[in-house]
């Protein structure tokens, strides 16, 4: 071989690499090596290492892999290696493998130096002035390659998530549910991130069957899952937002809807959200056949959630105070269950933006004229004023519990 790497020293530093493997890629490395073309060495190593790395990501689940490796397009259908990865760049490999564990951090960073070596130093993509590759050079790229991955056994199947994958794909698991159920409470937090990824990205332009699939299983898993990986789905919101796909920013806030997470979405865009349907609210309340009219907003409400950012807040408690109140004939009965289950949830900021809304907002205080409204918002205070904290608002709420309609309008109309 070399003076560097004796033929007695070569054996030693391929002899990791694990069975099965082709060896005519290594044999062209050490001609290369021994004709002086380091730079054809670098690129017949790193070859081999990215194809490897991609029979483990197949082995361990490509539905995984795609979870949490963004933009991600993976040829299912193509007959060999290079046709099924050719739209993946090596360095969302390299990235995407890093999460899965599949490579240490060390590795992670030793291969992306190489990944640079390799795209800017060689043959592969030649430049003007290239830095004069060596013996030495190309060596240890093969010797790093064989340490962090030609070494390295195939993956066992990525904690059966790779068979939920293609289970949740292929039939109805809703007679499956407690097994299935039982198998994901197993599930470490990182296990979690991965499953959570792989169920957003099949529900994402799924069929009817994938959507009903994951929505029997991703509240579990949200519920383990890192803020990390929670956010991340907020993000898809935004971006899908942002490039205008409305069919995919719309399955995904379905989601986020399901799991209570809309305040992952962007404040801006929650702020846009909330506003839209508060005002649809109080338009239908205060418009022609509100009865029927209310009941789509209030359900987007419902939907949305209380995370509702302060700068909509206001529109956000008018517009659940005045359908919660209804008018003079009664209430939208069709829209109450959703703003039952809004009240439900409530914190300190909805029960003091009430009372700020009793004293401030003229369509609350144009319904309390009417005694209907009024006695459903004296039952409201009463349930309310055990969680009141400002001595303000606990009198203001004692006061329209045990004063009269008349009293209270007297009251609260001089504000």
């Amino acid at each position: 071989m070399s003076e560097l790497v004796p033929k007695e020293k070569w054996e030693d530093l391929i002899s990791p690499i694990r069975r099965g493997l082709s060896l005519s890629y290594i044999s062209k490395i050490e001609r290369a090596i021994d004709a002086g073309l380091y730079d054809a060495a670098i690129n017949y190593a790193w070859d081999l290492l990215v194809n490897d790395l991609r029979l483990k990501v197949e082995a361990y689940g490509v539905d995984i892999f795609i979870s949490v490796e963004d933009g991600i397009k993976h040829h299912e259908t193509g007959s060999t290696l290079q046709e099924r990865w050719r739209d993946v760049q090596d360095y969302k490999l390299l990235s995407g493998c890093l999460k899965l564990n599949l490579i240490s951090r060390t590795a992670f960073r030793h291969l992306s130096f190489w990944l640079s070596v390799r795209n800017h130093e060689s043959a592969a993509h030649p430049i003007d002035e290239e830095e004069e590759l060596d013996r030495a050079t190309a060596i240890s790229c093969l010797r790093d390659a064989v340490r962090f991955v030609l070494s390295r056994e195939l993956p066992e199947p990525g904690f059966n998530l790779k068979s939920l994958a293609d289970n949740l794909k292929a039939r109805d698991l809703s007679s499956e549910v407690e097994v299935i159920e039982e198998q994901l409470k197993h599930l470490s937090s990182e296990q979690c991130n991965s499953a959570l990824g792989m169920m957003v990205s099949l529900f994402i332009g799924g069929t009817t069957q994938i959507k009903k699939n994951v929505s029997l299983f991703i509240k579990q898993i949200w519920q383990n899952a890192s803020n990390e990986a929670k956010r991340k789905i907020g993000e898809k919101y935004a971006r899908f937002s942002s490039e205008g796909e409305t069919d995919k920013k719309s399955e995904v806030f379905g989601l986020l809807s399901l799991v209570d997470g809309i305040g992952l979405i962007p404040p801006g865009l929650r702020k846009i959200l909330f506003s839209k349907a508060a005002r649809e609210l109080i338009a239908a309340h205060f418009g022609w056949e509100n009865y029927n009219e209310e009941i789509a907003p209030a359900r987007q409400l419902a939907e949305l959630g209380v995370d509702c950012p302060d700068d909509a807040l206001d529109e956000f408690i008018v517009a659940y105070l005045v359908s919660y109140m209804g008018n003079y004939y009664g209430v939208s009965r069709g829209a109450q269950p959703y703003l039952e289950e809004l009240k439900s949830r409530f914190s300190l900021r909805h029960w003091k933006g009430i009372m700020t809304a009793i004293r401030k907002s003229d369509q609350v205080q144009s319904e309390m004229n009417n005694s209907k409204p009024f006695s459903r918002l004296q039952v409201l205070c009463s349930e309310m004023l055990p969680a009141l904290v400002s001595a303000r608002d606990k009198r203001d709420c004692e006061f329209i519990i045990n004063k009269s309609r008349r009293e209270v309008i007297e009251a609260f109309g001089k504000d």
